[in-house]
């Protein structure tokens, strides 16, 4: 039996990187994974990663879960992703907001427009996940983590 036998996760940017190996690990400890990202096919984005090669790699292992392309950058995405996290497997108990977005640019020729879309990304997408969770799952049940990478 593993640490997270029968929890729910989220894990958002779960197409790459941390959070693909944070998902990998999660459902290796028997949790109920949603993995959600915005890149689901392998090519759609400039660096290796998708949400289909993560779970392929979760499921090629015997683990559980379940893809759900969503951004995090808008609000109507989050609450479908939350949703669809508890039409698929119940409430939520663990959140790991990971996803993130990053231009290499220097600051003084930094596009206002690709400033806007990062900070979008890496500090509203973080606050509507966990408001959803808390508002839908966690402060009812008076349980629920959740971690910002």
């Amino acid at each position: 039996m593993g640490k997270l036998e029968g929890k729910v996760a989220i894990v958002t940017g779960a197409s790459r990187g941390i959070g693909a190996e944070i998902a990998r690990l999660f459902a290796a400890e028997g949790g109920k994974v949603i993995a959600t990202a915005r890149t689901v096919e392998e090519g759609s984005h400039p660096l290796p990663g998708s949400l289909n090669a993560t779970l392929a790699d979760i499921k090629e292992q015997g683990g559980e879960a379940t893809a759900v392309a969503g951004d995090v950058s808008d609000y109507e995405s989050c609450e479908a992703i939350v949703d669809a996290a508890i039409d698929t497997y119940g409430p939520v108990d663990v959140l790991i907001n990971n996803a993130a977005l990053t231009y290499f640019i220097p600051v003084a020729e930094f596009p206002i427009n690709r400033w806007l879309r990062s900070t979008a990304v890496n500090f509203h997408g973080p606050f509507y996940m966990s408001q959803l969770c808390l508002q839908k799952c966690m402060l009812e049940r008076g349980s629920g983590s959740i971690v910002n990478v």
